[in-house]
């Protein structure tokens, strides 16, 4: 029994990590070995396991076969716990083949044996489900009472984990049934359930839970976002949006336990502050009640005045639970009478002077800097625009897939251009012609398509604005997109504004001014290492880079040079602790989804810098005014959902760092040198802020080709300027 055992338990490590096949590989092996050995009770759980796997497959009939032969084996040797979950397994199934019906049957009836043996987990969870399928049924009241019911237990279990999805799908059912207030309500309990859940699971060893632990909770803050502008709640939104930009990076950062301050909260609004107080009082209530009722219910002998007061306990836990059912009904009812009048939602003092706070600061930003935050529905596109004097939003109906073609399909024509590019993967990895396959009039169409979404909607609001720096806050796949290519018909949006992504950290230091005098320290790496390609016009960037001496006319800025074997952990530990306004980096960068220690910055080298490692204390980002990095898609990975985008200059920043400039693609080697100098020169020799230094420099290469300009035609493609990004404080 210890191999079948063992072998279970590896299979359930495996579905666990979404690894099927494995898992079925080891749950397959161990039911051999049960039946071998006579093992009814290890048979009929690796029966369920294997179905579970099947399930998760989505091969729901062969999942149902051994969902049914489990069943069997469990009522015959009597497993009721067993039974209750194997029920509810085949519910499961029937539910996602739409077997509503037949799926609510098999619901009930194992809703009936976790009542029986006290598992008022197992009942909460089935309560829920029965919420669904009536959802699903279009049977709205039967689904609210369910889910009501369901967030009685979950409040008197304690278990937040369940606790928010109840949240969450009374929030959802509340705005389909024209109730947004409510909604709006019961989505920022969800939301601030998960604020306080994410504490917990921080301090968990666990990475694979760490990792896991955003991917079905990031709508919920898009949800609420979406309820709050659809009501013209629009500072409240970007408050929500703020505390997702948050989430995903302390996602991306998979969950490290010096994260800092994880206190944030969905404000209330006076209407609904009430509300959630008497949440607070009848769930600190039941929690109590059910403390000291659980500690005498588990007692094996009781004396008449134990028994008493058992009765009584048990009778104030009734009472309470119908409380709350109380008061969630009459919630709905008093939110929805309120309606979403201006007096009627109008923020508290916490909200409102933050909203000042941010204009005053966009206004000490100088003349025409504004902040746009953009949110993608299933449907709708909704932009928030802030300026120094008000805030207001914009909405397209725009599909989220219509909007991801369109971003990923420019980047491909964007980024397929001939020339050698900074590639990183195997050596053999070199773009050449043969990879052109850019379509100039296609690509002029996307551009413009894309602006007429994204700017369109908010052109007169912007000139009358007077807008100059635009700084974005982005959602899902707009991170993927450099803006700066976007197209009015006469000309790209650089050419307008000077553009500045809006990350998690960027609020801390926005304002704070930059020290007179730069120096630099670069570091790179030119040579092959392990199996990337060498980077060989890395050396003449760095060159062009560093002033060496009063002789040297190519470089520009005063510092020192780390090349290849001079570019390792002390070299950028010396760089760091010396104070150097501006640190470069020319090498590869590797993001890739798991734990902290799988994405790295390629050293000089050949040692890796994990980014466990690049948010170690000892590493001191503290007094750099710029980080840099001039490598291969930098600012992006294979995550898919574009939060490593902003992740790695949101860990820098928090660690001190002002601004991080980065790639969107394998920008090309020879220009990218190009590129560099011209943006210090402008910073430096210019006295331009780091935003229209890059904006100069970005109209320097849009400009190439022409009588006055150093730089080939071809620097005036898009690809070779677009894929630059800086993010964060951009003075």
């Amino acid at each position: 029994r210890g191999e079948g055992a063992n072998l279970t338990n590896i299979g359930v490590v495996y579905q666990n990590l979404g690894e099927y096949q494995r898992a079925l590989e080891y749950h397959e092996k161990a039911l051999v070995i049960d039946r071998e050995i006579g093992d009814r009770r290890g048979v009929g759980n690796n029966l369920s396991n294997i179905g579970n796997v099947y399930s998760n497959l989505g091969e729901y009939q062969r999942a149902l076969e051994y969902y049914e032969k489990a069943l069997e084996i469990k009522r015959e040797i009597g497993d009721r716990r067993g039974e209750g979950a194997d029920l509810t397994n085949i519910g499961v199934v029937y539910r996602n083949l739409g077997e509503y019906q037949r799926a609510l049957e098999y619901y009930e009836k194992a809703l009936e044996i976790k009542r029986e043996i006290g598992d008022r987990q197992g009942e909460g969870k089935d309560l829920n489900n029965l919420g669904v399928v009536y959802k699903n049924l279009k049977q709205y009241e039967q689904a609210i009472d369910h889910y009501q019911q369901a967030l009685v237990v979950f409040t008197e279990t304690g278990e937040p984990e369940n606790l928010w999805l109840i949240w969450k799908n009374l929030s959802r059912l509340t705005a389909q049934q024209n109730n947004p207030t409510a909604a709006i309500f019961y989505g920022k309990q969800a939301v601030n359930t998960i604020q306080t859940l994410r504490r917990h699971v921080s301090q968990l060893e666990d990475k694979n839970l760490h990792s896991s632990f955003l991917k079905n909770k990031t709508s919920v803050y898009q949800n609420l976002a979406d309820l709050l502008i659809q009501q013209g709640r629009l500072f409240e939104a970007q408050q929500v949006l703020a505390m997702l930009k948050e989430e995903e990076y302390f996602d991306f950062i998979r969950r490290t336990r010096d994260f800092g301050d994880l206190d944030e909260k969905a404000a209330y609004t006076a209407n609904e502050q009430p509300w959630h107080t008497r949440y607070q009082e009848i769930r600190h209530q039941i929690i109590t009640i059910e403390q000291d009722f659980y500690q005498l219910r588990h007692k094996i002998i009781l004396s008449d005045s134990e028994q008493a007061k058992l009765d009584t306990l048990r009778s104030d836990l009734e009472v309470a639970r119908q409380a709350l059912l109380h008061t969630l009904k009459q919630l709905e009812i008093e939110l929805k009478n309120q309606g979403t009048t201006a007096d009627q939602i109008a923020l508290g003092e916490k909200l409102f002077n933050q909203l000042e706070t941010l204009k005053e600061t966009l206004r000490e930003l100088g003349e025409g800097t504004v902040l746009i935050h953009y949110l993608i529905t299933d449907t709708q596109l909704h932009i928030i625009l802030t300026t120094a004097d008000t805030v207001l939003s914009r909405s397209i109906e725009l599909t989220q897939s219509d909007l991801n073609s369109a971003v990923f399909g420019f980047r491909e024509q964007l980024r397929h251009v001939s020339g050698t590019a900074r590639g990183w993967g195997s050596l053999t990895n070199e773009s050449d012609d043969s990879s052109n396959t850019e379509n100039p009039e296609q690509l002029t169409q996307q551009a413009q398509q894309l602006y007429q979404w994204l700017i369109k909607p908010i052109q007169a609001d912007l000139q009358q604005a007077n807008a100059k720096t635009l700084m974005i806050y982005l959602d899902k796949a707009l991170r993927y997109l450099p803006f700066a290519a976007l197209h009015d018909g006469e000309d790209w949006l650089v050419q307008n504004y000077a553009l500045v992504t809006y990350t998690a950290a960027a609020a801390q230091q926005l304002k704070s001014k930059p020290r007179t005098e730069w120096q630099v320290a670069a570091l790179g790496t030119s040579e092959a290492r392990l199996d990337f390609n060498p980077l060989p016009a890395v050396t003449n960037e760095l060159n062009n880079i560093v002033l060496e001496n009063a002789e040297d006319k190519a470089g520009v800025l005063q510092g020192n040079i780390y090349l290849n074997d001079d570019f390792n952990r002390n070299a950028l530990q010396r760089a760091l602790e010396r104070d150097t306004p501006v640190v470069h980096i020319a090498s590869h960068f590797v993001f890739k989804p798991g734990t902290d220690q799988d994405s790295f910055l390629l050293l000089g080298d050949g040692d890796k810098m994990t980014l466990a490692n690049f948010n170690q204390a000892s590493l001191p980002f503290g007094n750099i005014d710029l980080f840099t990095l001039s490598a291969c898609n930098t600012a992006m990975g294979d995550v898919g959902n574009g939060t490593e985008v902003e992740g790695l200059a949101t860990l820098v920043q928090n660690r001190g760092a002002k601004s991080v400039l980065a790639t969107l693609w394998a920008v090309n080697d020879n220009s990218t040198g190009d590129f560099m100098q011209h943006l210090y020169q402008q910073r430096v020799q210019g006295a331009l802020n780091k935003a229209l230094a890059l904006q100069r420099t970005q109209q320097a290469f849009i400009n190439a080709g022409q009588a006055d300009s150093p730089y080939p035609e071809k620097y005036a493609h898009p690809f070779y300027w677009a894929p630059f990004i800086l993010m964060g404080n951009w003075l």
